[in-house]
């Protein structure tokens, strides 16, 4: 197998940002009112 480093290296990064974009994706989204104490608007009118 004549494979050069540099392509390795390649699909490496490649696979590595792959993985974060479906984790990024699979995680649950945030609502939009979060109702704590985080400095939005929302949570500055109900203190």
């Amino acid at each position: 197998m004549n494979t050069n480093w540099q392509t390795l290296a390649a699909l490496g990064v490649v696979f590595i940002t792959l993985t974060i974009f479906l984790v990024q994706l699979a995680k649950p989204k945030k609502k939009p009112n979060c109702g704590h104490r985080c400095g939005c608007k929302k949570s500055d009118r109900l203190s």
